[in-house]
């Protein structure tokens, strides 16, 4: 299967909205974008109610997306390590029809992000899972790590509301 050469255009801020939709749709219980918690940038984490970690890298073209496999990140997920230092689940999250299966590493999820018209110029986001991803480890969230993402949401709602004055 080939990838689809007249897909939706979107913006990763689009993407975030879409997957936080996603991830609440699923009871994930804390839903973070843009945070720092294995030593990279990540478009998006989201945590279960089990305690299990998932981590969505949002990609909306084909370049940026095969730009990523030469990041630390890829490399990292690819290799067993210590299991703090990466995530439970890893997914692509990629408008409907930018890449397929096949393109993306064996231990990675995909997900197709795709509108919904409901109205006169009103939509609402979808998401499916395509491909699930590979478990890398099975242990739960620490503290700290809780921690550090509650930081995060912290300091993003503060320096919004300080900007928006």
């Amino acid at each position: 299967m080939a990838a689809n050469p007249k897909r939706e255009t979107w913006t990763e801020r689009e993407m975030q909205d879409a997957m936080f939709i996603y991830c609440q749709i699923k009871r994930h219980e804390i839903i973070v974008p843009n945070s720092c918690m294995y030593g990279w940038e990540a478009d998006m984490i989201s945590v279960t109610p089990a305690g299990l970690v998932s981590e969505y890298e949002i990609k909306v073209s084909r370049s940026d997306f095969f730009a990523d496999a030469k990041k630390f990140r890829a490399r990292r997920l690819a290799n067993p390590l210590p299991i703090h230092t990466r995530p439970n689940y890893f997914y692509y999250a990629v408008p409907a029809g930018l890449v397929v299966a096949d393109e993306i590493p064996d231990y990675a999820g995909l997900i197709y992000v795709h509108r919904k018209v409901v109205g006169y110029d009103l939509y609402r986001f979808g998401a499916e899972e395509i491909r699930r991803p590979s478990r890398l480890h099975g242990e739960k969230i620490n503290e700290r790590q809780v921690g550090q993402l509650m930081r995060a949401l912290t300091h993003r709602y503060w320096n919004q509301r300080l900007r928006s004055k």
